[in-house]
């Protein structure tokens, strides 16, 4: 790597090396060569500080090495009990693993250096890494919770210090006012992000912002104008942007960018000579200096252009030009030909963190599969049968690369939305804890008052019984749902599950394993989505449970079969019921009742429409009830099934709720000579909508 700049306290998402123009904000630069020279002659906590300084340095660009300096630091910081040392390197560590693509791992290490600032009485950094949170749940589509931890460290910016200042500076908020913007502009709330970056640009010309960082921000602008449709006010914005003065070269190459940008606006407006004026300019520098991504796309377009006007030696000269910069992208494994160039800010994503390996490797795939199959598509309608197949095996092959690496972002993504919540729950459980000690601190105070002390106290011991009341109220609620989450994530199955995947790839059997994957990683998420609501759509519920069954079906090949029926005059998605509410019969079916038959059974579930209520059926033909607790009573006679008790519980709860009642009913099912031939589930559901 190289070795130009550095800085003494990086934050995860404000600032790494530069070396021509980055502006990654509320950084402070130091040379990279100069720590690592420094660092052999230094000791104790001056040497701790290089070192968490230079793992900072490094933690985007050669993770192992950002790691190594991390728990140096780490090691030598508790031996000298420098607390401090301890939660720096901690997050800084941290911050390695999340641009290694790692996040849950990242995750657990912010939350336990924001855990070691709380201790400290740092207020300051318990926000930052609050902010970082925030941003790692961001980057794992845990978009509801990213907005919620930001506002969080928000308000802890806005809390006053003694002496009447915020605790966070300008540049602290406005980091967390562009991140936010960040999120409404990507999730489709364009209005609600122009008015964030407005105010962002306001307030950064008045605290004389660096000009790259408001560029930026002015171009965000833009692309919301452009989202909502409004060409005109974006044109305004773009043009404002290009009358920057080229003060470093981020700025030059970023007013390359908005001409291409400002071309795609014009064909919004019809005006295709400007589109080929600006996309001809931008092309021609940004090919030239090795900007290959931005390029790509420029070359792209115009080929599109020239296409549509019929001219085809053009189009094709640059959907030529387009194939070769993707497949440089793709050998490079970067958006530059150059590595000096990761330095500048070119996209404008830089501005706020740099552009980690693993994202830029699934964007440059995801770019490469949607030129192929613009480029198998264009060829399937002209008579150059081999240019069409030839882009059709890119295609299939390069999205075959980036389904994986998708399927494992997926997997990432599941494991840090468990993480968040994990936490969040231990969080709230220590704060709890406080409050009491707190209470019971301030009944000791109240007794020590003389006169009217003994009335001040009967009345602490009021407030704390029904405190505790409340608390004992929260805890049985609590408890009921933990019951009801265990029994849809039940550790045998989820262990076996994970253990037939191992059997799969230790056997080589790599389509089987990623099936199975892909099968166990949606059910994850569908459990955790729905744990956290009331009601489902009936289509999601029918997904879990197919999915739930056909990782049963693994488990126990050929032990039984399965069918899903629903009314073709049920609308699947506009009614809603509450989630998995048969998986727990499902699963006693499987267990108790055809995993001890001696022959392959069968598993029904349906859904019916009767009147303004569904009935939500699971029948089986196992060995029946009766029968499976003879046996069970013989192997083990503390064996209970929890699946009837808690459900009831549950439909107890949602029934205080409802107007029309939730019912169970279970059904022995017998042949002629009173022999069990299986059960019958039957829920009667008012249709919620």
């Amino acid at each position: 790597m190289a070795k130009i700049v550095s800085m003494l306290a990086i934050l995860l998402f404000s600032g790494v090396t530069l070396s021509i123009a980055q502006v990654y904000q509320a950084t402070e630069w130091y040379n990279l060569d100069s720590l690592e020279t420094i660092l052999p002659g230094q000791q104790g906590i001056e040497k701790i500080n290089t070192l968490y300084r230079i793992s900072a340095s490094l933690c985007f660009e050669d993770f192992h090495k950002s790691l190594q300096y991390a728990n140096e630091a780490l090691e030598l910081s508790e031996k000298a009990g420098y607390k401090e040392g301890v939660a720096a390197a901690t997050k800084f560590k941290g911050h390695a693993y999340y641009y290694n693509g790692e996040f849950p791992k990242a995750l657990d290490l912010l939350w336990k250096s924001m855990n070691m600032y709380e201790k400290l009485g740092d207020d300051y950094h318990v926000a930052r890494v609050m902010l970082e949170i925030g941003t790692v749940n961001l980057a794992a589509m845990n978009n509801e919770k990213a907005r919620e931890l930001l506002s969080i460290a928000l308000q802890r910016f806005r809390k006053e210090k003694e002496d009447g200042s915020q605790l966070g500076s300008v540049t602290d908020t406005l980091l967390l006012y562009s991140i936010i913007g960040r999120t409404l502009r990507t999730t489709g709330k364009s209005d609600s992000a122009l008015k964030v970056y407005k105010t962002y640009v306001d307030i950064g010309r008045k605290n004389n912002f660096e000009l790259t960082n408001l560029m930026v921000h002015e171009g965000f602008i833009s692309l919301c104008f452009s989202n909502l449709k409004e060409y005109d006010s974006a044109i305004f914005y773009y043009r404002r942007v290009l009358n920057y003065p080229e003060i470093n070269q981020s700025i030059k190459i970023l007013k390359k960018e908005y001409k291409r940008r400002m071309a795609m606006v014009y064909l919004g407006l019809g005006r295709i000579d400007s589109a080929f004026y600006y996309l001809s300019e931008a092309y021609e520098s940004l090919s030239k200096e090795g900007y290959l991504m931005q390029s790509q796309l420029a070359s792209m377009q115009l080929g599109e252009l020239y296409l549509s006007m019929g001219e085809i030696p053009k189009a094709n000269f640059y959907f030529q030009r387009s194939e070769e910069l993707m497949e440089e992208q793709l050998m490079r494994a970067s958006f530059y030909r150059f590595d000096s160039l990761k330095y500048t800010v070119s996209f404008g994503w830089e501005v706020l963190a740099p552009i980690s390996k693993k994202f830029m490797e699934e964007y440059i795939y995801n770019s490469a599969v949607n030129f192929y199959k613009k480029m198998y598509q264009y060829y399937k309608t002209t008579d150059n049968q081999g240019a069409y197949v030839k882009y059709l095996e890119k295609y299939i092959e390069t999205k075959d690369t980036l389904n994986k690496l998708e399927r494992r972002r997926e997997t990432i993504e599941v494991q840090t939305k468990y993480e968040t919540e994990r936490k969040e729950e231990e969080i709230i459980r220590l704060s709890q804890e406080n409050e009491l000690k707190d209470y019971q601190i301030k009944q000791s105070r109240i007794f020590l008052f003389g006169l009217g002390g003994f009335l001040l106290l009967g009345i602490g011991f009021v407030v704390l019984f029904i405190r505790q009341s409340k608390l004992k109220e929260e805890q049985e609620r609590t408890k009921l749902q933990q019951q009801l989450f265990r029994s849809q994530m039940n550790p045998h199955f989820i262990f076996n599950s994970l253990g037939s995947i191992q059997s799969s790839i230790i056997n080589e059997e790599p389509d089987k394993a990623v099936k199975y994957l892909s099968r166990f990683s949606k059910l994850m998420r569908n459990i955790l989505d729905s744990s956290q609501e009331e009601t489902i759509l009936l289509s999601e519920e029918r997904s879990t449970i197919e999915n739930y069954l056909e990782l049963q079906k693994i488990r126990f090949p050929k032990k039984f079969d399965y069918s899903i029926e629903m009314d073709e005059n049920i609308d699947t998605e506009n009614i809603s019921i509450p989630p998995m509410l048969a998986q727990p019969f499902i699963e006693n079916a499987i267990e108790h009742g055809i995993k001890l038959k001696e022959t392959k059974g069968n598993i029904c579930v349906s859904f019916k429409l009767n009147g303004n209520k569904i009935l939500y059926e699971v029948e089986d033909d196992g060995i029946g009830r009766q029968k499976s607790q003879e046996i069970h009573q013989k192997q083990n006679r503390d064996h209970k099934s929890l699946a009837t008790t808690m459900t009831q519980e549950r439909i107890k709860v949602l029934n205080k709720k409802l107007k029309q009642k939730i019912t169970l009913e279970i059904r022995d099912l017998k042949d002629n000579t009173g022999i069990g031939t299986g059960t019958k589930v039957v829920f009667e559901i008012p249709i919620l909508s």
